[in-house]
């Protein structure tokens, strides 16, 4: 569904026992700004505006449909990721939680302009399980992680792993960053084996590095913290054989970092040791 009036869309899709909300959301237009401070009278983007814009509207979208407590994660493209701070600012004016910011679930900031001018957009993902057992948790590296239990599985949304600060170059970078991914998951008892999905955002990744290239440091760094690792090995078909790795999204972004997202699957508490009817079925891409 769409509402022109709020410049968003959404669907809702039923998935086993659950409900799942998908929403996109751009600012109700491109509000601009007096900057004189050059004193040559032009305009420039309303940040507050858009965002809180978008926020106001994304939560009553939410309210209409009834996932108002079950956002599981959340990305924001921006023109500026100068801007995060901004955000979480207004999420904690416009969504007042004591475990900021809750609502929002797994939050990613991406430095990528909307390609319709604003300066911000906002896509959402929110489930509505068989069990109240959703949460998001804080972790030391100011990112989110967010799990959902629902048909005796736990679904973990990890968002914005980025790397440590230290690294240097695309291949350590991303490394780092693979390493704190897995640091958010352990924060909900999961880890990078039980990884289906991850989403990887790289600052203009096809511009050589040395010898090389900064995508395919990336790939490299990928294949090396992947090495050994046997993925989903509790939800493949008994028939399988080769090694299974998590489907995946490169896309390039404008600034010169990297920053991960992820979706992860485990059995519930309650199910321990039970066959699960949840099979993962590996697709090769040709």
């Amino acid at each position: 569904m769409s509402n022109s009036a709020t410049a968003s869309a959404f669907t809702v899709v039923p998935f086993g026992s659950s409900a799942q909300f998908f929403l996109a959301v751009l600012p109700e237009e491109n509000y601009q700004i007096a900057d004189d401070t050059q004193g040559h009278g032009k305009t420039a983007d309303d940040w507050a505006a858009q965002i809180r814009n978008i926020l106001e509207n994304t939560r009553q979208i939410l309210l209409e449909n009834g996932f108002e407590n079950n956002v599981a994660a959340s990305n924001f493209f921006l023109k500026d990721i100068g801007k995060k701070e901004l955000i979480r600012q207004i999420i904690w004016e416009v969504f007042p939680t004591e475990s900021f910011p809750k609502e929002l679930g797994a939050t990613t900031f991406i430095p990528q302009p909307p390609a319709d001018g604003s300066a911000v957009t906002l896509e959402l993902w929110a489930i509505k399980g068989n069990s109240d057992n959703s949460r998001t948790i804080k972790d030391d590296f100011v990112s989110f992680v967010s799990e959902v239990e629902f048909d005796g599985l736990r679904w973990i949304f990890a968002g914005d792993a980025r790397s440590e600060t230290a690294p240097i170059g695309a291949y350590r970078r991303s490394y780092s960053a693979f390493e704190q991914l897995r640091e958010q998951l352990r924060c909900v008892e999961a880890d990078i084996p039980q990884v289906l999905r991850t989403w990887i955002y790289q600052g203009h990744l096809v511009l050589p590095e040395g010898e090389t290239q900064r995508y395919k440091e990336l790939n490299r760094a990928r294949t090396n913290f992947f090495n050994g690792i046997e993925f989903l090995k509790d939800y493949l078909p008994k028939d399988h054989s080769g090694t299974v790795y998590p489907a995946s999204t490169g896309i390039g972004t404008d600034d010169m970092d990297i920053v991960i997202s992820a979706i992860a699957v485990a059995k519930s508490q309650k199910t321990l040791g039970i066959h699960s009817p949840f099979l993962t079925v590996p697709l090769e891409n040709p």
